[in-house]
């Protein structure tokens, strides 16, 4: 009876007030209970006005509390924007600021980030309030509130709400509309406008539309700029063979195509990429997705005779070649054939045939495995475009190879993706057309994405022909006389600074006794920190005439090139600060390229992948041919492997199977291991000769000899090949394959029913 009684209790402590009274309220007479149950809502009403009360004072303090907030940051807000304004008055009044010069870019640099700060404290004085409010209003809805409910409001997980405000009455971003907003307020409807905030909130909405429809104006604008460059053929005609194509082209219209072609000129003059061709000259331009399409435009153009003895003599059908003497005024004609190296049959068996393919079928240019960019296609294709300063700074730069005493030297720098490669490729051409035998020297010192060498490598060529095909396909011995490579051993100095700039010294020490007109630099797109540096002592080095800094549109990097202050820098690695009576003129262009990741635009790395398997072709192609095949003694070699600890005893193991480089260096940096193996060769700073790729196909362990593919002439290796370097960078899967037909065989293992490399490097010791 007791433990009932306390059971009893004990729930009814637990029951809700509310409970208890309808319980207790069915005891009693049914008079009394109906009274009670009619007096029971004006009760709740009183209970709830007293707590509304004291909610509507809590809430009263907590947007005061915001207000201040708010005002504290208005501001601040004004402050920055004062001392911004400030700024740019100073910057305008001040004569001494050169407007091409690059402090003036870091001053309004500086200034910029000065508004964008002013941005950021206005978007987050937003964010708090809005945060603030609908902090408020959780809190509110948690407590019971006024019970209201919105008209007009879209359906949410969250009711939405309208509140009391200090300055008015604001709605929750739940809300979708409007301007004039309906709210409950004492039981009565009304309607006000939107304070200040969401007016802000609104503006910035506005604003962010505004970029969208600028940005999508901009894309609008770039595809008609590009439909109007693109031409079209007045007239074609093909060959009886069908291996040649004949195109008839008013003067002004450029020839956008992908492909492999032989361009020759029967009548008029053109223009490719800075290189002008007058009538009679050829030659090869590979036009590949690698790269921006190339196009052929028509500068000149001449009457033309339907019975020219040097037009029929090229071929040129008899009808086709009256149609085009019947049309008025100056016409060029011209002459494309079918371009098809053999390293490109081994590219498409390494699994690169869509690198050469063409995406469209189309009349007269499908036999020559090539295709026309139209203005219908355009837009599915990245095309070559001239800058708008890109002329002039070439003509000034040719007077100067004409004029001036010293050589000039033209550096060109910037960030990544700018169209650095693409504006040399440009100055060279341009420079070289009607001078071709004293040439120009291209020294690249961009160890990643190298143009007229291998990667891993700081090089330095004297071009004698236009370069009109892409960087995997450049061959320095095809390009130019002279030539002189440095090895790096890796596609960044980022770890081997002292390295990059005795390889870069070395390089430009050479390239001044060639017969050159002028000497134009690449730099790497790495222009922070320890690249800065980098640059820093290529301009002490070099110490160039002409500066062009190529500016970022979506990345501003704040460097200074002002020759005082590269003097005084003490960013340099392998030179110090000081002055050394050189003088350079500093011009800061902008970049055209869309510095965007394209369906054209493949990765550096595939891009050295590419090269790699061009430059290996030359002796894979014909893989069973002894000629290729070369016996080294491993006695009179050192080995070196760059980045990785190998122990001493595993190097044949680590190079076996591998891509390495047959190089020449100073022999006081080896080290003799044992008589029964080869030596090793230190890392140290001075220079290493490049002189040809190599795989070591296998390892005789009786004979002691590496048996190493190469294209490299036997005489010259015997004489010059004292070292073997494996660098950072790996032999493609593709090659392993091409030796394993059947799938099976070395270095080669099953996986998931596919066969996957197995080769490593990181070859380690066992201890017992």
């Amino acid at each position: 009876m007791f433990s009932a009684q306390l059971i009893q209790r004990k729930v009814a402590k637990n029951e809700n007030p509310r409970q208890q009274s309808t319980r207790s309220s069915k005891l009693q007479p049914p008079a009394k209970r109906v009274k009670q149950e009619k007096l029971q809502p004006v009760k709740d009403a009183v209970s709830e006005n007293q707590s509304s009360s004291s909610a509507i004072k809590k809430r009263k303090a907590r947007q005061d509390q915001v207000s201040q907030n708010i005002e504290v940051k208005t501001n601040k807000l004004d402050g920055v924007k004062k001392k911004a304004m400030n700024t740019e008055n100073k910057n305008v009044k001040n004569p001494k600021a050169e407007q091409g010069s690059m402090v003036t870019k870091v001053k309004s640099n500086k200034i910029n980030g000065v508004k964008k700060k002013a941005k950021n404290i206005e978007k987050n004085r937003t964010k708090k309030q809005t945060g603030a409010r609908s902090k408020i209003a959780e809190q509110e809805t948690q407590t019971g509130g006024n019970g209201s409910a919105a008209v007009g409001c879209a359906t949410s997980k969250k009711a939405p709400f309208y509140r009391e405000s200090v300055t008015g009455v604001y709605r929750s971003h739940n809300c979708k509309e409007a301007k004039v907003a309906p709210f409950y307020m004492n039981g009565n409807i009304s309607e006000t406008s939107l304070d200040g905030s969401d007016m802000e909130l609104k503006e910035t909405e506005d604003n962010e539309k505004d970029e969208g429809n600028s940005g999508i104006q901009d894309n609008e604008a770039r595809g008609e700029r590009k439909r109007e460059m693109v031409g079209e053929p007045l007239s074609v005609a093909s060959s009886t063979c069908k291996k040649v194509v004949y195109a008839a082209v008013l003067p002004g219209t450029t020839l956008y195509f992908q492909g492999m072609l032989h361009v020759k000129v029967l009548a008029g003059s053109v223009e490719i990429l800075g290189y002008t061709m007058n009538e009679g000259e050829s030659e090869t331009v590979c036009s590949l997705p690698t790269m921006s399409l190339l196009g052929v435009k028509v500068v000149e153009g001449r009457k033309v005779d339907a019975k020219e003895p040097s037009l029929l003599s090229e071929g040129v059908p008899d009808t086709w070649l009256n149609d085009v003497a019947t049309q008025e005024g100056n016409i060029g004609v011209l002459e494309f054939k079918k371009y098809h190296p053999r390293e490109v049959k081994f590219m498409k068996t390494m699994g690169w045939g869509q690198l050469y393919a063409c995406p469209e079928r189309q009349d007269h240019w499908s036999n020559l495995e090539a295709m026309l960019v139209t203005p219908k296609n355009c837009h599915l294709h990245r095309i070559y475009e001239e800058g708008p300063e890109w002329r002039e700074l070439a003509d000034t730069f040719k007077v100067s190879c004409n004029s001036s005493k010293k050589r000039p030297v033209i550096v060109i720098c910037g960030t990544k993706n700018v169209g650095k490669s693409m504006f040399l490729k440009f100055i060279t051409n341009y420079i070289l057309t009607g001078q071709r035998e004293a040439g120009v020297t291209y020294m690249d010192c961009d160890p990643g994405q190298s143009e007229v060498s291998a990667p891993c490598t700081i090089c330095s060529v004297r071009v004698t022909k236009p370069l009109l095909q892409p960087a995997h396909m450049n061959d320095p011995k095809s390009i130019g006389l002279d030539e002189k490579e440095i090895l790096l051993g890796d596609t960044s100095p980022r770890f081997c600074l002292r390295r990059y700039g005795a390889a870069m010294e070395t390089v430009f020490s050479d390239s001044r006794t060639w017969p050159s007109r002028c000497t134009v630099i690449n730099t790497m797109g790495w222009v922070e920190s320890a690249g800065y540096s980098c640059l820093v002592d290529i301009l002490r080095t070099t110490q160039p005439t002409h500066v062009v800094y190529i500016n970022s549109r979506k990345r501003r990097i704040s460097i200074s090139l002002d020759q005082k202050d590269i003097e005084k820098s003490r960013e340099g690695i392998i030179t110090k600060a000081g002055s050394r009576g050189f003088h350079y003129s500093l011009k800061i262009i902008e970049s055209i390229s869309q510095e965007t990741g394209g369906k054209n635009i493949l990765h550096p790395k595939v891009l050295r992948e590419l090269h790699i398997l061009y430059e290996i072709s030359k002796f894979l192609m014909r893989k069973d041919d002894k000629s290729f095949i070369m016996q080294i003694p491993w006695k009179k070699i050192a080995i070196h492997i760059c980045g990785e600890p190998v122990p001493k005893e595993r190097l044949l193991q680590a190079i076996n199977g591998q891509l390495v480089v047959l190089c020449h260096i100073m022999p006081h940096s080896f080290t003799t291991l044992s008589n029964d193996l080869p030596k090793l060769a230190s890392i140290s700073d001075t220079a290493w000769s490049f002189l040809a790729w190599g795989i070591i196909r296998g390892i005789d362990p009786i004979t002691q000899e590496l048996h190493v593919l190469t294209a490299l002439d036997h005489k010259v290796a015997e004489k010059r090949v004292n070292a073997i370097l494996l660098p950072k960078i790996h032999l493609p899967i593709a090659v392993y394959r091409y030796f394993c037909p059947t799938g099976t065989g070395p270095y080669m293992q099953e996986s998931c029913g596919t066969m996957k490399l197995n080769v490593d490097r990181k070859i380690k010791l066992k201890h017992d």
